[in-house]
Formats: structure tokens, C-alpha cells, sequence
């Protein structure tokens, strides 16, 4: 390891294989966070009790992928997503041992997954395995992101990802191969345009608070940006891509550090679970979050408390993966927000 991290809750380290590290699920507000320190593991919408354990161990490239023919699809549509800097291997979650957890219809978990992995993961999928891994769904089966953790997730550049699974199954992430899809053009990422400024730093790889724009509690964050197809984000300009929204209160009115994910509302524009940005005629992607409509971990709609908030735009087309002046190698983009 060439640097450490400040990881904000109490973790645990795994060892090579076949170790496997185990975290009691304790479910609060209708939400339970298991971290790992070098992967985490949220489930969310619990409607409820929940109990048992997640565990989380390390697969050679070659068990996974094992898993990945079993998912059925043509050689190459998929490949491991190993992290570098566990010497190759892959994080992969366990529910076998999870009880309970479920979402109002009583089948379904709801999740969310960080893990960091090699930076040549450009376009990263989840695949879900039963427990005896004799039948694997990939990530367009069944499955549906939910949010994003702020500021690129727990782990510095990690992939976050989420989905929905009705089986006591293997989680893990894998690196796709789409092809021919819309919204595939490569971009550049012009920046969050005003009202909202950019306190992302690229030369120093941090974000400035001291920058972030403020609004009033109540009142709407017109949240806009382009996408180029030049480098100098001069036309032409991308129209075609998917990206969706997530906001979180990192910080309390006082200035007190916290973590609070907010589910967006945005004047009718895009649905709540996956609060995704609309065109204009401008050529620019605008979402429109509403202060005063903010839904709270608890599930009661309010008006957003006072403090400093992460916004992260994720793309859900690869049109910015690679670029030398992206913030993070897995398409998501930054910036921080004031209420007050």
C-alpha cells in the first residue's frame, strides 16, 4: 500500500484467500451499512426485522470467472474485476447467513456495494449467484441502481453499485463489455455550471467547501453540466447519455461531520428511485432538486436540513471513463453544496 485512508467507521481487514471476514447486520432507520474498511455492503428500504451476518471473501480471476460462465453470456461480455491492490483476487459477499432485511413486499433486499478494484474497470456490472453458484444472474437481470455513495463511495476510486435480488446469493463486480449501445460516444465532463460551482480540485484530488455554492433550505439546486465530444468542451455536444443523481448531508449545520443520503425529488422530472437528469434545449443535463421535498433515511418528506451536502453525478453510460481530467475512473463527477 502506497498511502492509508481514514475510513469513518469501525472496520475490519481481510487476509489472502481463503479468509473471510464476518460482520453482524444490525439495520437502523430502515437502513443497515456493513464495512469491511476495503469494501462495504448497505442495504436499504428495510421494512422489518433484520438480522444475521454478511461475509466477504477474496476469489482468484479464475473462480470468478467460473461464476461468470454460468451467467450464460458469450465469452468476453464480461470480465473479473480484481483489486490490484489485494494481489489480484476479488471482494465477493455472502448472504447466505442474512435473515430478514427485506423490503415492504417481504422478498426483496434492496443494496448497495463499494469495493475498490483495478482501474482497467471502465464499465463496471454486478452479477448475483445463488449459494450453491450453479445459476449467476448478471447486472441486466433483475437488477436496478439505487444511489451512490457521496464523494466516490467509503474507499478512494472505488465502484459503487446497487441492485435488487429476491435469493441468499454471492455478489461481486465485474467489468462489461457493452457494445453498440447509445450514450457510448466518449465526453469530456465540462463541469457543474452556475448557479452550482465546482469545488472539486484535480491538482490536489480534494474538495474545497470553502467554494460551494449556498442556497435556502426550501428552494430548488438547479444541478447542470455538459458533455463533450472535445476535449476543450467546445461542440459538438453529447446529448445521448444516462447519468443519475445522488445527494448526501456530510456535514450538519454546525459543521459537525455526518453521512445522511437524501432521496431527490425534482419538480416531476425523474422518479425517485433512480433520480436520473433530462435534456434541454440548451444541450446541458439539469436536474432540479428540490430542497423542500427531501426524502429522509427514515422515509418522511421534509425540508432538507441546514449543512454542507456531496452531489455526484454518475453516469450510467460510459461516455467519460478514461478521460485524463475525470475525477474518478468509474464516471462519476463531485462538487459540494450549501444549505443554509
Amino acid at each position: 500500500m502506497l498511502n492509508s485512508f481514514a475510513v469513518p467507521f469501525a472496520a475490519i481487514g481481510v487476509a489472502l484467500p481463503p479468509t473471510t471476514a464476518t460482520k453482524p447486520v444490525s439495520a437502523a432507520n430502515g437502513s443497515a451499512l456493513i464495512n469491511f474498511g476495503f469494501a462495504a455492503f448497505e442495504l436499504n428500504n428495510i421494512s422489518g426485522p433484520c438480522s444475521g451476518t454478511i461475509s466477504v471473501g477474496l476469489l482468484s480471476p479464475q473462480g470468478i470467472g467460473n461464476l461468470i460462465n454460468l451467467t450464460g453470456l458469450s465469452a468476453g461480455a464480461l470480465d473479473p474485476a480484481v483489486n490490484l491492490g489485494l494481489d489480484g483476487f476479488e471482494a465477493v459477499f455472502s448472504t447466505a447467513n442474512m435473515t430478514g432485511c427485506t423490503a415492504a413486499d417481504g422478498t426483496t433486499n434492496n443494496f448497495q456495494i463499494a469495493d475498490l478494484v483495478s482501474t482497467s474497470v471502465t464499465d463496471p456490472g454486478i452479477v448475483v449467484c445463488n449459494d450453491a453458484n450453479t445459476t449467476c444472474q448478471p447486472s441486466i437481470v433483475n437488477l436496478a441502481q439505487i444511489g451512490v455513495w457521496p464523494i466516490g463511495g467509503y474507499l478512494p476510486q472505488d465502484i459503487t453499485t446497487g441492485g435488487k435480488k429476491t435469493l441468499r446469493c454471492n455478489v461481486f463486480l465485474v467489468n462489461t463489455h457493452p457494445t453498440n449501445a447509445p450514450g457510448e460516444e466518449a465526453g469530456t465532463f465540462c463541469g457543474f455550471e452556475s448557479p452550482v460551482n465546482n469545488t472539486f480540485n484535480f491538482l490536489t484530488n480534494t474538495q474545497n467547501a470553502s467554494t460551494a455554492s449556498s442556497f435556502k433550505p426550501g428552494k430548488s439546486v438547479p444541478v447542470k453540466f455538459k458533455l463533450s465530444a472535445s476535449s476543450n468542451c467546445k461542440q459538438p455536444f453529447i446529448t445521448d447519455a444516462v447519468a443519475m443523481l445522488s445527494v448526501a448531508l456530510i456535514a450538519d449545520g454546525k459543521g459537525n461531520p455526518t453521512f445522511m443520503p437524501i432521496g431527490l425529488v425534482s419538480n416531476g422530472s425523474s422518479g425517485l428511485a433512480q433520480p436520473l437528469f433530462k435534456g434541454d434545449q440548451n444541450q446541458q443535463y439539469l436536474f432540479n432538486w428540490d430542497t423542500s421535498s427531501c426524502i429522509m433515511p427514515a422515509g418522511t418528506v421534509q425540508t432538507c436540513p441546514s449543512g454542507l451536502y456531496s452531489l455526484t453525478v454518475s453516469f450510467l453510460t460510459d461516455n467519460t471513463a478514461g478521460n485524463q481530467n475525470n475525477q474518478s475512473i468509474y464516471t462519476t463527477q463531485t462538487t459540494e453544496v450549501t444549505l443554509k
